[in-house]
């Protein structure tokens, strides 16, 4: 309900995010990882197209305007299910998936891992590439027939400046 408020008194549009982070940032219980890759990908669009569940009973629910996902240190120790779960409310609905990476590590997999699972490339921004210091991945990664994005965080003391310069 915070970012409702400070949208408002600010008047800047904040998008929300429905999604997930990494497993160190949950109890074990978490009904996330027992679910199933449907029930969670339901969970996604709910959120998208009714709100976030903690706003539902606002007069004007807060909904979540993309799926947020965050990958381990390699694709293979994410859950799978919960980035099935992630694909399958994102090709439904259209909306980009933001994906957390461990400092851009198997970014070429996991934009693969989506497209594979029916998600446009253009829907799906990497974070965290700046960690990796790849021209050629970077080139690879943003070419216009994949049309992925990527997010690369630029301030004085980034490795991005360090390679690209101010």
């Amino acid at each position: 309900m915070k970012l409702l408020q400070l949208s408002q008194e600010s008047d800047v549009i904040v998008i929300a995010s429905t999604g997930f982070h990494r497993r160190i940032y949950y109890p074990s219980s978490w009904w996330l990882w027992e679910a199933g890759s449907e029930q969670i990908a339901r969970y996604f669009i709910d959120e998208v197209l009714q709100g976030l569940e903690e706003t539902r009973r606002l007069p004007k629910p807060v909904k979540a305007g993309l799926i947020k996902c965050a990958c381990e240190s390699a694709l293979r120790d994410t859950p799978q299910k919960v980035l099935e779960a992630a694909a399958l409310a994102a090709a439904e609905l259209g909306v980009c998936v933001e994906v957390h990476t461990e400092k851009g590590a198997d970014a070429e997999a996991i934009l693969n891992f989506f497209i594979r699972n029916g998600v446009r490339p253009n829907q799906v921004v990497l974070c965290h590439m700046d960690k990796v210091p790849d021209f050629v991945l970077h080139r690879n990664l943003a070419r216009l027939e994949r049309s992925s994005n990527m997010t690369l965080s630029i301030g004085p003391n980034t490795l991005l400046t360090r390679m690209y310069g101010p």
